[in-house]
């Protein structure tokens, strides 16, 4: 820069988002100076090469540009990795040796070739996952996510799966691919524009979409040695058609157990009662894993013991009904079976949940406000004969039911495991059946300025909304 020439830029933010700019003057074989500036949408920030040189004026760091500076280039990068390419840049060189010229120069960059982050997903019915769209980055060379930009999705086949943004969700078991759209903006490589408009497009990623079965085990921790025991395996859909592998397989020490069919494996498409004789004694417990599995992996498993029990005890513990009874109280109903076929006969069980709080105090005393001035027992252990084969069981809050203003936003989690014991079996020790269960209580408001109560577990909810 000298009395006759000049350069003169402009940066805009031509995003809806802020931009941290940062230009750095590269001189003298690479010293840098730099000046950064955040914008607003539409904010512009000029610059005079010139000034900046001959008013010595210091850069983020304290720097100052050289007085006999004449020649050097520049970099200019958004810090907050906006993958839209926020920043424009228009630049005016002025050469006053045989009058006044000015010369217009702008360069396209901005993120290319943008790809999903998950290829395939693997769902299963009634599941879900959030997918992602990233791209490197043409202006800095940096990986960036932009996802944001597309706010457009879609599937093949919505009878296999559907998008909601960047939701998958699994509808049905198959295969199908899922979709997406970007905003109408640059799409490509670092280039010169030549001094017209970058070109705007639009992006359509995609990848596959795999769909699975759900396979849930019923609680049968113990198989007699020399007798059998039921455990149902529930296959969601219903309609499901695709084959469905499970195995008994003993991972540590000895012990073994079969199906039905004398064999260690068989094949199933829908939900099924399965009948397991417990051949060898467990040398360590749980070291027999029942598992089900398609061509995708393992869908479930549940591990299992074989003993000489002594007599029956409570096999097949299975959820058959949750819901809402109001006032913030989720029922659930559960049933089980006797490994000799007859409840009678486990006259000598109890069936009994056990609670724990989030610490050690007991009673456990709820979060007030906003929560009731409610304690509960820390653990809570209540049980039933196991010879009734059902219970029911109620997520309440008592005595108290209402709840303490200021309202705030608060959540707690107690742990629940389902267990059985019978004198005969293991000294009278606990088994768990089914567990853990995780029960959650959360008070939160609404945007409206409303408050909600929550309670859930196992995928059920009661709630109520709106607080008083």
């Amino acid at each position: 820069m000298d009395s006759t020439h000049n350069t003169l830029s402009t940066i805009s933010n031509g995003s809806n988002q802020l931009a941290r700019a940062q230009l750095t003057i590269l001189y003298n074989q690479g010293t840098q100076y730099q000046i950064e500036r955040t914008l607003a949408p539409d904010e512009q920030m000029a610059l005079d090469f010139g000034k900046l040189i001959h008013n010595r004026v210091p850069d983020k760091n304290g720097n100052t540009l050289p007085p006999d500076l004449t020649w050097g280039t520049y970099r200019l990068l958004d810090l907050n990795d906006n993958p839209t390419g926020s920043l424009y840049e228009g630049k005016v060189i002025v050469d006053k040796t045989y009058g006044h010229a000015s010369y217009n120069c702008v360069i396209c960059c901005g993120p290319n070739n943008p790809w999903m982050v998950y290829n395939p997903v693997i769902l299963t019915v009634n599941g879900s996952l959030n997918q992602g769209v990233q791209a490197m980055n043409t202006c800095s060379q940096r990986l960036a996510t932009v996802t944001v930009d597309f706010p457009t999705w879609w599937t093949d086949n919505t009878s296999i799966a559907t998008a909601s943004n960047k939701q998958i969700n699994g509808v049905a078991p198959g295969t199908t691919n899922h979709n997406a759209q970007s905003i109408n903006m640059y799409w490509g490589p670092k280039e010169d524009s030549g001094g017209g408009d970058c070109p705007l497009i639009q992006e359509e990623p995609f990848a596959g979409t795999e769909v699975n079965p759900t396979v849930t085990f019923s609680g049968t921790p113990v198989v007699p040695l020399g007798g059998t025991a039921p455990i149902t395996a529930t296959v969601t859909p219903t309609s499901n058609v695709s084959t469905i592998s499970l195995t008994l397989t003993t991972t540590s020490g000895g012990g073994s157990a079969v199906f039905s069919n004398g064999k260690t494996s068989m094949n199933i498409t829908s939900t099924t009662v399965l009948l397991l004789t417990g051949v060898q004694a467990s040398s360590v417990p749980n070291n027999i894993v029942l598992a089900a599995s398609n061509g995708s992996g393992v869908l479930a498993s549940t591990n299992l013991t074989v003993a000489a029990t002594g007599g029956a005890i409570p096999t097949n513990f299975r959820q058959v009904d949750a819901y809402d009874a109001g006032n913030g109280d989720l029922h659930f109903d559960y049933r089980w079976d006797s490994s000799s076929g007859n409840l009678a006969d486990l006259q000598y069980c109890v069936v009994a949940e056990y609670v724990t709080y989030p610490d050690g105090r007991n009673p456990w005393p709820l979060p007030s406000p906003p929560f009731p001035p409610d304690t509960f027992p820390n653990p809570t252990n209540i049980g039933v004969f196991a010879t009734l084969g059902k219970a029911g069981d109620d997520h309440q809050l008592v005595p108290f039911t209402t709840f303490i203003k200021p309202y705030s936003n608060s959540t707690f989690t107690a742990r629940q495991n389902y267990q059985f014991a019978c004198t005969y079996y293991d000294s009278g020790n606990f088994h768990t059946m089914m567990g853990p269960n995780f029960i959650v209580r959360t008070v939160s408001q609404y945007p409206n300025g409303t408050w909600e109560f929550t309670v859930t577990k196992s995928g059920a909810i009661a709630t109520i909304n709106p607080l008083p």
